[in-house]
């Protein structure tokens, strides 16, 4: 198996077709980002790989999270990089759209004061959390790039496959 050749495929394709101007790129990321809710977050550390369907809310320019725990900390407890996969499967048009972010993690004790705003996005008051009776996480993760799929941009000239970099 040629590993090396079949890593860089979608780098060869990407680079063949057109950009977009990156500021109509990231005006369509975040449409879709906004249109989903959901989303796969990959996290890992050493052998110890988690992928973690959670419930995300997109603001400011990051993707926050609220959790109760579980193994997705094995990896973030050492490793901050992560992953976050946003797609459709159902589009009546059948033309689907894939997202990968590649980010870096911070978590928070929900009550601290940088978990303010997403707990006021969830309409989660201070008094509601003592009540649940055990820890809640909040997990921000600070987009380093967006890697899209979306066949409809070749109407528009563009290639399918689109890498917006975060400066």
């Amino acid at each position: 198996m040629n590993y090396a050749k079949a890593k860089v495929y979608y780098d060869g394709q990407r680079q063949s077709q057109k950009p977009m101007k990156n500021d109509d790129l990231k005006k369509e990321i975040e449409s879709f980002i906004a249109s989903q809710k959901i989303c796969c977050m990959a996290t890992g550390s050493g052998s110890a790989i988690r992928n973690t369907t959670m419930q995300y809310n997109y603001y400011d320019g990051c993707f926050w999270f609220l959790t109760e725990g579980g193994h997705k900390f094995d990896g973030l407890e050492t490793n901050k990089n992560v992953s976050l996969a946003i797609y459709t499967t159902d589009r009546p048009d059948g033309k689907n759209i894939g997202l990968q972010i590649s980010g870096t993690a911070e978590v928070f004790d929900a009550s601290s004061d940088e978990s303010g705003e997403i707990l006021h996005l969830r309409q989660i008051t201070k008094e509601k959390l003592k009540k649940i009776g055990h820890p809640i996480y909040v997990i921000k993760i600070s987009p380093i790039s967006f890697e899209i799929l979306n066949i409809a941009f070749e109407e528009n000239g563009f290639g399918k496959r689109q890498l917006l970099i975060l400066a």
